[in-house]
This record gives structure tokens, C-alpha cells and sequence, in this order.
């Protein structure tokens, strides 16, 4: 009896492990293919049932990125980053992701460790000169102009 359970355990694993890597297969082709907004479910699946995988999470973080879903880059790269399986551009996203929620301190920490170039140290200024840059935002009315017409 015993040796029937560990078989068909060990024959779930294998078969769940086959259907997992399946996934990442599609999944893989996908990304490489540039078509980021329909692996993301596939890369979803895989993170659900296994999110010790960075490698697919670190793909679905550039999926997420890549389509312009702030949420789900700030959750992978943030994930990332938590678990210290970050590289510096992966960091580097986070903190964009966190300047697009408007959680400027947090973002400027990453910036200030971003040294692969020159963008760390500028968006550091610019957050520093947040507060001067929205100093008179409420002097200036933006009226409306019309450039269209019914004409072509």
C-alpha cells in the first residue's frame, strides 16, 4: 500500500512538473516573440502554483513593464528585490514603478543605489525638486483651445 502511494505521488509530481514546464515553454515563446500581453497568464499560472521562481518572475515583471501595468511591475520587481534576486535594472523598474504610484521615498532609495548610469541620479534631482517644480502649479489656468473644425 505503501509503495502504491509513494508511486502515484511521485507520478502527480512528475506530470505537475511536465504541465509547469509546458507553461514556461509557451510562455518563453511568447515573450520571445514580443507578444508580452499574452504571456502574462501564462507566466500567472506559473507563479501561482510556484512563486519561488524568479526566472518567471523576473519575465513577468518585464511583461507587466512592457504593457504599461504599473501594479503588477511594482508586485514582481518589489518581489524581486524582497527576496534579493534583483539585478540593478530590475531595481531600477521598481523604483519607476513606485515613482508611478507616488511612493517617492521608497523609489528614491533604489534610485540612489542605481549606478549603471546617469538616469539614477537625475530622477534623485528630480524628486528632491518635486515640491519646487509644483510650487506655483495652482498660479497658471490652462484654457482649452480648439484645433479641430468639422473640416478635414
Amino acid at each position: 500500500m505503501k509503495k502504491l502511494f509513494l508511486s502515484l505521488t511521485a507520478l502527480t509530481f512528475s506530470i505537475f512538473a511536465y504541465a509547469q514546464e509546458g507553461l514556461i515553454l509557451k510562455a518563453n515563446k511568447l515573450y520571445d516573440s514580443q507578444a508580452y500581453a499574452e504571456a502574462i497568464p501564462k507566466y500567472e499560472k506559473v507563479f501561482k502554483k510556484d512563486s519561488n521562481n524568479t526566472i518567471v518572475l523576473a519575465k513577468l515583471g518585464d511583461c507587466y513593464r512592457l504593457t504599461n501595468n504599473t501594479k503588477g511591475k511594482a508586485l514582481c520587481y518589489g518581489k524581486l528585490v524582497e527576496k534579493g534576486n534583483a539585478d540593478a535594472n530590475q531595481k531600477f523598474y521598481y523604483g519607476q514603478a513606485l515613482m508611478e504610484l507616488g511612493r517617492y521615498e521608497e523609489a528614491k532609495k533604489l534610485f540612489e543605489e542605481y549606478s549603471a548610469d546617469e538616469r539614477g541620479k537625475i530622477l534623485v534631482k528630480a524628486i528632491t525638486n518635486m515640491q519646487t517644480y509644483a510650487k506655483n502649479a495652482d498660479a497658471y489656468k490652462i484654457d482649452s483651445v480648439n484645433f479641430n473644425s468639422s473640416e478635414n
